[in-house]
């Protein structure tokens, strides 16, 4: 891919800005955040190493664009789902939450990597931990849920999904997106006891 000129009107400045962020998604993705280079990103967009650094101030800055962005779509596909079948229970809103987040990341490998590979780096994981914590305080409150640290019951329930997409992204499980949001969320909920 040849070098091009740089971005003159907003709407170019726009899309340059998305070629970058494309670009760094996949790298990113492929190589983590340590193994990459603003070079491999300027390759990948077919800009100049200058380019990328008109646009991002550094890496980490581009990275946490990244993730934000992964993270919204993330978000936005979770809440387009519970919007589409709304759930009857808290029960069933921790099943369709888990299922909308298996098929997201069912359709979106490098995203499933680039939030997995890289998470403690992250503001996306502390918020999703932050917002996993005040449901589970709130199931607390309700008595749905056992009493203990509200941050490490999230902070399980977040391995757990994350774990399972991990897997998810190498095997093939024989299990449906929904049936394995059922699974998880009852092994967190009931345990893994035969009743």
């Amino acid at each position: 891919m040849s070098k091009r000129r740089r971005a003159g009107t907003e709407e170019d400045k726009a899309a340059r800005r998305a070629e970058l962020l494309a670009a760094a998604r996949s790298v990113f993705a492929r190589k983590g955040f340590h193994g990459t280079t603003i070079a491999d990103v300027a390759r990948g967009a077919g800009a100049s190493y200058g380019t990328v650094y008109w646009y991002f101030d550094s890496k980490e800055a581009l990275f946490d664009a990244v993730v934000e962005a992964e993270g919204e779509a993330l978000q936005a596909a979770v809440l387009d789902a519970l919007a589409e079948d709304p759930p009857a229970d808290p029960d069933d809103a921790l099943a369709h939450t888990v299922q909308a987040v298996f098929e997201h990341f069912g359709r979106n490998h490098e995203g499933a990597r680039l939030l997995l590979r890289d998470s403690s780096r992250t503001h996306f994981a502390g918020r999703f931990l932050s917002g996993l914590a005040a449901i589970v305080a709130d199931g607390q409150d309700h008595g749905r849920l056992r009493a203990g640290p509200p941050e490490v019951i999230a902070y399980a329930f977040a391995s757990l999904v994350g774990q399972f997409v991990e897997r998810r992204l190498h095997h093939d499980d024989g299990l449906t997106d929904a049936e394995a949001a059922v699974f998880v969320v009852g092994t967190l909920l009931d345990g893994l006891r035969a009743r």
